[in-house]
């Protein structure tokens, strides 16, 4: 009878544990540090770090065929791919202005950064011979920096070179 009390015990204890780690991993992935970042500044506050882990999705055509980026291309201390077709990743520590937390360098968050870390060149032509012309929408509207746009957590990106 105790060998069997002690058994449910095991097992209590088991399924409460599992549960708080289920719990734990949920809440942190849900909480706001994960999608603000870590922020640390020096004991003066002139330079502040911020980790973040970002992402925008990518829809790029290119004299009227859809481009599907590879799976897992980029360096990780970059901008990247990776399980999920044509969305950039991010997550890395960046400088930032310690009042309004912007990144003071964003060139590595440009979407040419982004195209030379996975080695993508757009042809000089179509096959119509034509010279193509480049236009690029962020979240609906035209993006007059073009490949020069520093892409956002969640921006929604289309590139039309036709």
């Amino acid at each position: 009878m105790i060998k069997k009390i002690q058994r449910w015990l095991g097992i209590i204890v088991i399924i409460a544990l599992a549960g708080f780690l289920i719990f734990s991993v949920y809440s942190y992935r849900s909480s706001e540090q994960e999608k603000e970042g870590f922020f640390t500044c020096s004991q003066d506050g002139k330079v502040c770090d911020l980790s973040q882990h970002i992402h925008a999705q990518i829809e790029v055509s290119v004299c009227g065929e859809k481009i599907t980026f590879p799976k897992e291309k980029g360096g990780l201390n970059k901008a990247h791919t990776h399980k999920e077709r044509n969305k950039i990743h991010w997550h890395e520590r960046m400088q930032v202005d310690p009042i309004t937390r912007e990144p003071l360098n964003r060139a590595p968050l440009k979407i040419s950064s982004f195209l030379k870390q996975i080695n993508y060149k757009f042809p000089n032509r179509c096959s119509n011979n034509s010279s193509p012309i480049l236009s690029v929408t962020v979240n609906g509207s035209e993006a007059s920096e073009k490949l020069d746009y520093a892409w956002k957590d969640g921006d929604a990106i289309i590139i039309e070179y036709k």
